[in-house]
């Protein structure tokens, strides 16, 4: 089956519907995220949770950042 007239019309729309998208959601204004803690390149803040009184390092933080943090329990 040979390629047609629609078939690079569509493939041409794609792409430039796909490249509009792009450039809106570039463009939309992000405001700046608030302190927290330092992170490393892949891991994040996997080392920065507590070990033991998480309820202490947790109330430190929040004094420190001036944020309130929620913090999940494993079960």
């Amino acid at each position: 089956m040979e390629p047609t007239y629609f078939d690079a019309l569509a493939v041409l729309a794609t792409l430039l519907g796909s490249l509009i998208i792009y450039y809106v959601t570039l463009k939309r204004p992000t405001a700046p995220l608030p302190p927290g803690p330092k992170k490393l390149p892949i891991l994040g803040n996997l080392f920065n949770f507590p070990q033991t009184n998480p309820h202490i390092v947790y109330s430190s933080w929040s004094k420190q950042l001036g944020t309130v943090l929620i913090c999940f329990f494993a079960i």
